[in-house]
């Protein structure tokens, strides 16, 4: 059977992360929790009685990073989980965040997954008709936040070092186990690409993507996330939140996961696809 490495992150909404748990929770799956910190984020006991309410050997809990939008240490997550599950035996990795939500069940995503190798990731070159400035703006400045305020100074080296070419896509991901291994093990024998990355903006839409598909497991990548995410405007900073209303969207997106949800918003439409899938 397929077995999963999950890495969670989470900010707020410790009942609606705990749901989401209990959804996707099987023995044979790993769950590895980021719990970044912001002004509003509960405390550890709270987090630790809403995911730990019964013993699991396989559920990880740890908060070692503020929240900060749009930088480095959204990747760092991903790579101190990555990193973690080196001594654990599984499939594949997927990365949700605390707004996510599965909207199939789970022994038909694990399904659907063990009938294939391939990574899926959601990629495009830069620079891109689809980014500000075609994206290369990104990584060719160092920006910087100071409280509420955003701003940048040009590299002097603006090229990727290693001749590398640059990618960007959304920051979700389904990876198989190799792929992890191959990210990690790049890293150790290219170690200028932290540097290069780390004041980057929005880092976590170009630094797996930028690795990966430069690499030898290219051919492996299907250029798809398996999320349904919506966007109301082109120009929004972050997805709509699903209500009810979007229901029909969601059943027939034919996605494994869906995001954003907020139960403070709309906890129905929960409601509507644990029925839909059998719970």
């Amino acid at each position: 059977m397929t077995t999963i490495a999950y890495c969670m992150m989470v900010h707020k909404n410790p009942d609606q992360v705990a749901r989401c748990l209990k959804m996707m929770y099987t023995k044979e799956d790993l769950f590895y929790y980021q719990i970044f910190q912001t002004k509003d984020t509960p405390s550890m006991d709270v987090w630790n009685k809403a995911l730990l309410t019964e013993k699991k050997d396989n559920v990880f809990l740890f908060s070692k990073y503020k929240a900060s939008y749009a930088t480095f240490r959204f990747v760092k997550a991903v790579l101190d989980a990555m990193d973690f599950f080196q001594e654990h035996t599984y499939d594949y990795f997927i990365n949700l965040s605390g707004q996510c939500y599965p909207i199939q069940p789970v022994p038909q995503i694990k399904k659907e997954l063990g009938a294939t190798t391939v990574a899926y990731l959601n990629y495009e070159p830069l620079p891109s008709k689809n980014l500000w400035n075609g994206g290369l703006n990104r990584i060719q400045n160092y920006w910087f936040n100071v409280g509420k305020y955003r701003f940048h100074l040009p590299k002097i080296q603006k090229q990727l070092p290693y001749h590398l070419k640059p990618y960007w896509g959304w920051n979700w991901f389904c990876l198989p186990k190799k792929f992890v291994d191959y990210i990690l093990q790049y890293l150790t024998n290219h170690p200028k690409l932290i540097p290069y990355f780390s004041y980057s903006l929005c880092p976590d839409e170009l630094f797996f993507q930028t690795i990966l598909l430069n690499s030898p497991l290219k051919s492996e990548v299907v250029n798809d996330h398996k999320r349904y995410i919506e966007w109301k405007n082109k120009d929004d900073a972050h997805p709509a939140i699903f209500t009810t209303e979007d229901y029909p969207k969601i059943k027939d997106s034919g996605m494994w996961f869906a995001r954003k949800f907020d139960i403070n918003v709309d906890s129905k439409i929960l409601d509507m696809i644990d029925k839909s899938i059998g719970i």
